[in-house]
């Protein structure tokens, strides 16, 4: 906290303006992450990269070029693993829960958070 009155005052103008700016403050400073979300689906099972500002609870979810890098390392990844198909731009089905979770160890060994 800084003790200048202008930037007291300012802090107070933007704390009426925008009441939750603490927070999204330390969601910024947190940063980005991007992760592979497993869902079921039918009888297989599907990851999506999903980018994430803040803790899940709270984030706020943009689409920025950083997942973009993300997408084709996975892309280039997956290519060659057999009963993987691509269902999306950021989404891939896989045919097992065990593979889907191969890749979900490979991809935070390669983009840890």
């Amino acid at each position: 906290m800084s003790h200048n009155p202008e930037f007291n005052i300012w802090q107070s103008v933007i704390e009426t303006i925008h009441p939750d700016i603490d927070k999204l403050t330390e969601i910024m400073s947190n940063g980005l992450k991007v992760l592979p979300e497993l869902t079921r689906r039918g009888r297989g099972w599907q990851i999506q990269l999903v980018e994430v500002w803040g803790t899940a609870e709270d984030s706020l979810t943009f689409k920025t070029s950083q997942v973009d890098t993300h997408v084709i390392w996975a892309t280039e990844q997956l290519e060659s693993w057999p009963k993987v198909r691509r269902t999306s731009w950021d989404m891939w089905q896989f045919s097992s829960k065990q593979d889907a979770e191969k890749f979900i160890t490979l991809y935070n060994i390669v983009w840890p958070q």
